[in-house]
Parts: C-alpha cells; sequence; structure tokens
C-alpha cells in the first residue's frame, strides 16, 4: 500500500501526518474482508517501518522490537561492520528466517519465535 499522496495513492503527500490512521483504516478494512481470517501482518523498513509504529499507535498490535548495529541496507541483510566500526556475532540476525517465523506465528498461529522472548531485543 502507498502512503497517501504517493505512488497509486490519491491524496496529498504530508510527511508523518497521515500515515497512523490511513494504515488503521487500510487494516480495520483488510481484517473486515469475507476472503480475510482477521489477521493482517505488515513488514517494511526506512519509511515503511515508520510506518507500522505509526498504525500502533492507532491501536494496539502484537509488536516487538528488534533492534541491531545495521546501516540502511543491514536491516535486510545484517553485516558485522557498519561505518568502519566492528561488532560481535549477535549482529548477524538472520532477519529473513525471523521474518518468516513471525508470519508463521501471527498468521498460521505458529510458536512465537525465540528470538522474541522479550518485546525489546
Amino acid at each position: 500500500m502507498d502512503v497517501r499522496g504517493r505512488g497509486n495513492s490519491g491524496g496529498t503527500f504530508l510527511p508523518f501526518e497521515n500515515e497512523g490512521r490511513d494504515a488503521h483504516d487500510a487494516v480495520e478494512w483488510l481484517a473486515a474482508q469475507p476472503w480475510s481470517n482477521g489477521k493482517v501482518a505488515m513488514w517494511g523498513g526506512s519509511y515503511a517501518g515508520f510506518d507500522q509504529w505509526a498504525a500502533l499507535q492507532q491501536f494496539p498490535q502484537r509488536h516487538y522490537l528488534v533492534m541491531g548495529p545495521w546501516d540502511h541496507a543491514g536491516t535486510r541483510t545484517p553485516s558485522r561492520e557498519v561505518g568502519g566500526l566492528g561488532f560481535g556475532p549477535a549482529s548477524l540476525l538472520d532477519l529473513n528466517a525471523l521474518h518468516k517465523a513471525w508470519y508463521d506465528w501471527t498468521l498460521k498461529d505458529g510458536p512465537r519465535p525465540e528470538f522474541l522472548e522479550k518485546r525489546i531485543a
């Protein structure tokens, strides 16, 4: 989904102003469709990541915060070195595996990923 005023979305783009309400409305609409089981998941980094946090301000979703010493590209494929600084092996989180486990948990009622033992990791 494009934010208001971007891509295929109509309206005027006002950065950081409408994303929370618009995302809330979109999630509610998706969950209410006859072809939906009521579960909606979001994924993305950068501005799309902000959009998700903005949506959470509108209603409380099972949310977790995963932070690491990653640059923009590192949020997809982490590296042990960023900007000339070296980090330990814990910085090499397999984010693709975590995403899959997250979706299995939230959308398929699978087990909670072990990495998400705490709400902030």
